[in-house]
């Protein structure tokens, strides 16, 4: 018997608690305050449907409740893996698709009665929680009741329309979710005053580029396209709405053709943009999340939260933390997080990962067994088709990623007909790869879909199916890195060895000071041995570091196991 469970709570943070829950199966629905009747409920059941499970997990475990005693699954990942192509994958986005939706009684309650509670961050500023318990239980009670009926409903209903292949990625997400919950329950410690260090720094260069821009044009900055606008004399580009356009990309390629006095302007836009966002996201997301007792960051993961299949964090965004392998600079974000009293950092990254599996997809037998043999990618490619290795990385990753002539030419700083020249000789040099590009954006164009290497679809309609081969070989690697943390986690169980976070091709782990390196060596078999290679020929590798430091690449150190 699969039953529903959704929880409503004081808040979201770790503070809060759960006041009550809902629980919904074949023909029943219960509203309970009471954590006994819950518990008996949930402890009778073969299986679980939720949305948002961590968290739920996270509120019933203060009812003593564990809900990964049975298979849990969750309805966005359940409805991610049947169509990845949906923009949304809320309760509510979900529920319309299926004729159903949400009642929207509750948000009327709190706005009518003012059920807020106001908070304040690390720095002070105010910020509003809905206090949900704080609404009359009558109307309460039959939201929450809808929320469990239309999760049950959902669950029931995605397991039934399920083929083959999505119950094979259904089952290994569910067996992935307790493993995010335990790194989420540990997560990882902030350097608390490196990363006010880091913060102050970065506004005082802030500051320095605003003052700069005003010494310049007699303006207080304004981060708008058509602020910036008035202050150069090049032309933007015009959007669909015919307003001006200055994003990241534009202004690269505005910099090659612009005078000097512009090129000054839109340069102090680019450093003004950049350190205001290494702020906001990085150094205050940080100081806001971390415990103020234990400096511990508890982020969300993600397991639906992109179309590959890759995970996204939320509460901070610890999945896009830039690497600034060559950064000179006094403060790197990867500097930001230490290990726990008496561990270190071990670090493992899969090496070349998504190259490896483009040549393996394809058949490329010379490059396959050329890397197997300790050759690197970029170089045996490079040798191929006779440029230096820094382009032939260049020229892999737009290749990769679906970059077309245009993209390729700024990329390398050429003209696009040199660019179409590289490309057409890269593909002489590599033919199978060529086909194997044309073939997946050929069955995706005739079908809708392609599944990647253990049968998760990947959809896109036909005019977006050159991003295809990209979200094949992608997502495949997304899914080899979940598959190994499911068996790494098995074989940590119970061991003082402890995954804390996971940034793309990457797992890193707090390890304990003195401790012989047997367990590494395990760690890193498992991720070795987890993709089935296409050819039979191709091996993935991976890359070990050790830092007692923090998660920098400047502080690790690499080992050999």
């Amino acid at each position: 018997m699969f039953i529903s469970i959704d929880t409503e709570s004081t808040g979201l943070e770790e503070s809060d608690r759960p006041f009550c829950a809902t629980i919904s199966g074949q023909g029943f629905d219960v509203y309970t305050e009471n954590p006994e009747e819950a518990r008996s409920l949930v402890h009778s059941a073969n299986g679980l449907y939720l949305q948002n499970t961590k968290f739920d997990a996270r509120m019933l475990s203060h009812w003593g409740i564990d809900v990964f005693k049975r298979p849990t699954y969750d309805c966005a990942f359940m409805s991610r893996i049947l169509r990845n192509d949906h923009l949304q994958y809320s309760l509510s986005a979900q529920a319309k698709r299926q004729g159903m939706e949400k009642s929207t009684a509750v948000d009327a309650a709190l706005k009518a009665g003012n059920h807020y509670e106001q908070r304040r961050d690390y720095f002070g500023r105010p910020y509003k929680v809905p206090r949900y318990d704080q609404v009359d239980r009558n109307i309460l009670r039959q939201y929450a009741i809808l929320d469990s009926k239309i999760t049950y409903n959902l669950g029931t209903y995605y397991h039934t329309v399920a083929d083959a292949n999505d119950r094979v990625v259904m089952d290994m997400e569910s067996r992935l979710t307790p493993v995010c919950y335990a790194m989420e329950r540990r997560g990882v410690m902030l350097n608390r005053e490196y990363t006010l260090r880091g913060m102050y720094h970065e506004k005082a260069l802030l500051d320095g580029y605003k003052k700069q821009w005003k010494d310049r044009t007699g303006a207080d900055f304004v981060n708008s396209a058509k602020s910036v606008s008035k202050h150069i004399a090049a032309s933007l580009p015009l959007t669909d709405d015919s307003n001006p356009s200055l994003t990241d990309d534009v202004i690269e390629e505005l910099l090659p053709t612009v005078s000097e006095g512009d090129k000054e302007r839109l340069l102090l836009v680019r450093n003004i943009r950049t350190y205001d966002k290494r702020i906001s996201t990085y150094y205050e997301s940080y100081l806001n999340k971390a415990g103020l007792v234990d400096d511990v960051v508890h982020p969300t993961m993600w397991q639906a939260g992109t179309r590959t299949g890759r995970f996204s964090y939320s509460d901070p965004n610890l999945q896009n933390i830039p690497k600034e392998e060559d950064s000179v600079e006094p403060f790197v974000i990867r500097g930001c997080f230490r290990p726990r009293l008496g561990y270190s950092f071990i670090s493992f990254d899969y090496s070349q990962m998504e190259y490896r599996m483009l040549a393996d997809y394809a058949g490329e037998m010379d490059v396959i067994n050329a890397v197997v043999a300790g050759k690197d990618f970029h170089q045996v490619t490079a040798d191929m088709f006779g440029v230096t290795r820094k382009m032939a990385k260049t020229i892999n990753f737009a290749i990769l990623y679906g970059a077309g002539d245009a993209k390729l030419a700024l990329m390398l700083g050429i003209s696009v007909q040199e660019a179409r020249r590289l490309k057409d000789k890269y593909f002489m040099a590599l033919p199978k790869v060529e086909r194997l590009v044309n073939d997946i954006i050929s069955v995706g164009r005739g079908r809708g879909f392609v599944n990647n290497w253990i049968g998760r679809k990947l959809y896109a309609d036909k005019e977006h199916c050159y991003a295809l081969p990209n979200h094949l070989i992608q997502g495949g690697g997304a899914d080899v890195v979940k598959l190994a943390m499911i068996q790494i986690a098995d074989y940590l169980k119970g061991k003082d060895v402890h995954m804390v976070l996971q940034i793309h091709d990457q797992l890193i782990f707090e390890y304990p000071n003195g401790m012989d390196m047997t367990y590494a060596r395990g760690i890193k078999e498992i991720m070795e041995n987890e993709y089935i290679s296409k050819s039979g020929k191709m091996k993935l590798t991976v890359d070990c570091s050790v830092s007692g430091n923090s998660i920098a690449e400047r502080d690790m150190r690499k080992v050999a196991l």
